[in-house]
């Protein structure tokens, strides 16, 4: 494998372990859980049958978190023996944030290749913002990643994210409604802290609050007020309000598509794609150091490439994405959870 940044080699090693931790951690994000998805007929029936999923559309999980902090997942409208719990947004509707970006082009980069060592979300993490779990984390799954240089390559603006701010926006009450009122559910969320937290409300709380950047409230801890900076000299300034976790299906040039659509790329193997040069993903490459008995991270980022495999039809991925205009999703159009049950169970 070819490294771009200059970095001792040692450094910049992908760490198998990396990439089973990001799948896992992306996987649990777009689930839906056992009780909830075998209410849908299709999940029911099970993941072989139906018809397969269509191609260059992302799948929303349906929910949203209101003022008060209480998210509902509302499925009362749908038909649960022909619908299921997504909403749908074609990549056709999705707009090419850099002007002139094609999939045809040699080679794309989401952020500068010159520089990328500088930028704010690729600086390592100090020691204390390491000791809050929750934020050291995302840093390893890839979401730090993904939601820095993606509001990087949208709006061109440096920042490091605040993970923090997006813990303390995380809904504390959640309630599902079903057709009829059968079935309606509400539990308590517990608090969420550094170090006790569940990743599968993350989209959420960057779909209700998006996050801030890490110069305005520190990713030091859970911080007591969301509501302006904590850091002195900080802007108070939202990212991504309205965006949530999606995944779609698709070949390379579907991935080529979301690049330049949707930002940065979460591929179902693990690896962060945020562009291509030739015949090559450039990926982000979580920096470690040490031997195969002993390894450190170092919570910083470098740039890999990972070789495109054209012959591949049916890929899956994830990004984050405005959903706006997405629609619900009818079991005559898709059926993505029939051959992605590992994404919902």
């Amino acid at each position: 494998m070819t490294y771009i940044c200059y970095f001792p080699q040692n450094l910049v090693r992908k760490v198998a372990f990396i990439k089973l931790v990001l799948v896992l951690a992306v996987l649990s994000l777009a689930k839906i859980s056992d009780r909830h998805a075998e209410k849908f007929a299709r999940f029911r029936a099970g993941a072989d049958e139906g018809p397969q999923p269509e191609k260059n559309v992302l799948y929303f999980p349906i929910g949203k978190v209101d003022d008060k902090g209480e998210l509902l997942i509302d499925y009362s409208k749908l038909d649960l023996e022909k619908d299921l719990p997504y909403t749908t947004l074609k990549f056709s509707k999705g707009k090419v944030y850099r002007s002139g970006a094609k999939i045809t082009d040699t080679s794309f980069y989401l952020v500068p290749k010159d520089g990328f060592a500088a930028l704010k979300t690729s600086l390592p993490l100090n020691a204390t913002e390491i000791t809050c779990n929750f934020v050291s984390t995302m840093h390893l799954v890839g979401i730090y990643a993904q939601l820095g240089y993606g509001i990087n390559a949208i709006k061109d603006i440096n920042l490091a994210p605040s993970i923090a701010y997006i813990l303390a926006n995380y809904p504390k009450k959640v309630t599902w409604k079903y057709p009829g009122g059968e079935g309606d559910e509400t539990e308590t969320i517990s608090t969420q802290s550094c170090a006790t937290y569940d990743p599968y409300y993350t989209h959420y709380a960057v779909h209700k609050g998006g996050f801030v950047a890490a110069d305005c409230i520190a990713n030091t801890g859970y911080p007591a007020d969301i509501s302006k900076c904590s850091q002195e000299g900080g802007k108070y300034d939202k990212y991504f309000e309205g965006y949530k976790e999606a995944f779609f299906t698709g070949n390379a040039d579907t991935i080529k598509e979301a690049l330049i659509k949707f930002g940065a790329v979460q591929l179902d193997d693990g690896d962060l794609v945020i562009g291509w040069e030739d015949s090559n993903w450039i990926t982000v490459q979580e920096l470690v150091e040490g031997d195969d008995e002993e390894e450190e991270y170092l919570y910083s980022y470098a740039l890999g490439t990972t070789a495109i495999d054209t012959t591949k039809q049916d890929l899956e991925a994830f990004v984050y994405a405005s959903g706006f205009t997405a629609v619900r999703s009818a079991l005559g159009l898709i059926a993505a959870v029939l051959v992605l049950p590992a994404l919902l169970l």
